[in-house]
């Protein structure tokens, strides 16, 4: 009885033993797997980060450009306003152009007769 109470304690003993080393196996592995997660999470704020300050950059170069498009958007209705004005000024002087050449004709006719 002695014995076979000897050999049943030394085999739970070596299950025990067994799953203790499992045990440890795992948690190494999973602190293996913890430490290569949080330089993954280090490297991937980094990332965050700078992706972060090339956003505001052109956040910042995006405002600029549409200041820019507003202020040229004011220059092209000023230069439309300004042909405008000269095509009605060229019409306006092609009708008294017209006109004078008329009456300069009408001036030649009657010279003649």
């Amino acid at each position: 009885s002695n014995p076979t109470q000897l050999r049943k304690i030394l085999t739970e003993y070596a299950a025990a033993e067994s799953c203790a080393n499992a045990l440890a196996k795992a948690l190494t592995e999973s602190e293996a797997e913890l430490c290569a997660l949080a330089g993954e999470n280090r490297m991937l704020k980094k990332k965050y980060q700078k992706l972060s300050v090339k956003n505001n950059i052109l956040r910042s170069e995006n405002e600029e450009l549409l200041i820019a498009i507003e202020a040229m958007d004011g220059k092209l209705k000023i230069s439309h306003e300004v042909i405008d004005n000269l095509n009605r000024d060229l019409k306006t002087f092609q009708a008294k152009e017209n006109d004078y050449e008329l009456l300069r004709s009408k001036w030649v006719e009657a010279r003649r007769s």
